[in-house]
């Protein structure tokens, strides 16, 4: 009659086949369903044999085979759904596997990247091509209203016969001008301000004006035109206003009306209630302070107050080319910009529109400002 066989001990350190071993190095017997935990225990007496038959070690060995083929399906098996629910989940599952076991400062979850619309630039805001009446229109930039001034030809320069006019005046000569508009007051110091904050222009060279210590940046001579500006600065600042410096010829028709009449009001004789001149006020007005000398066309103070310069070069013949006959912009080139209209120091004399004067562009006098003008057809 056979012995019967005696079953080995299981080593909880190594995976024999039947066996599963744990994360922490246990090991599981399927095949005898013994479970060990680092160390050996006792084994389970083997059921007893049916009919007194006993467990032949052949038969043993066979039953193990069986058992290590069913296992080994099983795992395979049971990876298979791993892996099928894994792929099935995807990304959320991984993200989540991550959240829970490897959190960190840096993990944010993947989201989908926001597109921002780009917005188109505003419009900028300008006067009409030609307006339907002769009210002033505002620019939203410097608060400065502007008139229109319709195109067609004017008299421009000293009639022949006008003792009091210089050689560079003359001869009077027929002009045409595009339509355009032009500023109705000079430039003020609060306006000029506003080019300054945005770092677009150049603080005047002087806060003072001829009897006050502070006058530029002092809110009481805001209204005032801003003085001791050279021509760069002030042509910096029309650039900035979305304007430019007037041409001589723009200037000279807003002033006389495009009727050659001698001064802004008309052909009679100056006087303190008409305009700032003769230092009669020792100093410069508020802008709009003599609406009796205004122009045909309701531009204020074009005679005296401070001088005011334009774009051309000066040249005392250029009257006498044929370039200054249609749109003229004066001389290519020179060493002086003109000037125009006379200031609060002035003699009568120059507050003649037909007047002429110059200055070295880089001049700035607390008796000279500007104003601009905008062209409808540049």
């Amino acid at each position: 009659m056979a012995k019967r066989r005696k079953q080995p001990k299981s080593d909880s350190t190594d995976i024999s086949v039947g066996n599963i071993s744990n994360v922490n190095g246990s090991v599981i017997n399927i095949g005898n369903g013994n479970v060990n935990d680092g160390d050996i225990s006792p084994q389970l007496s083997p059921p007893l044999p049916r009919n007194g038959d006993e467990i032949l070690p052949s038969e043993d060995k066979g039953k193990k085979k069986d058992n290590r083929t069913t296992i080994i399906v099983a795992v395979i098996g049971g990876l298979a759904v791993c892996i099928a629910a894994i792929i099935s989940l995807g990304e959320p599952l991984v993200a989540k596997i991550v959240e829970i076991y490897f959190p960190g400062p840096t993990h944010t979850p993947t989201t989908e990247s926001i597109v921002t619309p780009t917005l188109a630039p505003p419009l900028i805001s300008l006067p009409p091509i030609d307006p339907v009446d002769s009210e002033p229109w505002t620019w939203p930039k410097d608060n400065m209203n502007s008139i229109y001034i319709p195109a067609g030809e004017f008299l421009m320069g000293a009639a022949g016969n006008d003792h009091n006019a210089d050689a560079d005046e003359k001869p009077q000569h027929t002009v045409y001008l595009n339509a355009y508009w032009i500023d109705q007051t000079e430039v003020t110091n609060e306006q000029y301000a506003r080019c300054v904050a945005e770092n677009a222009c150049q603080a005047p060279s002087n806060n003072s004006s001829a009897t006050h210590d502070v006058y530029y940046n002092n809110s009481e001579f805001g209204r005032y035109p801003v003085i001791f500006v050279s021509w760069s600065d002030a042509n910096d600042y029309c650039t900035w206003a979305g304007r430019q410096l007037p041409t001589e010829a723009q200037w000279e028709k807003a002033a006389q009306g495009g009727s050659g009449q001698i001064y802004p009001w008309g052909n009679s004789q100056p006087n303190h209630d008409l305009a700032n001149y003769e230092s009669a006020n020792k100093d410069v007005s508020m802008v709009g302070t003599y609406p009796s000398g205004n122009s045909h066309y309701i531009v204020m103070d074009m005679a005296g107050n401070v001088w005011e310069w334009t774009a051309d070069w000066y040249n005392k013949t250029y009257y006498g080319s044929p370039e200054s006959l249609n749109n003229p912009t004066g001389p290519i080139g020179g060493t002086e910009r003109v000037k125009r209209g006379g200031s609060w120091g002035s003699a009568a004399l120059t507050l003649r529109t037909s007047y002429r004067d110059k200055s070295n562009p880089a001049d700035q006098f607390n008796s000279l400002g500007f104003r601009c003008v905008y062209n409808v057809v540049p």
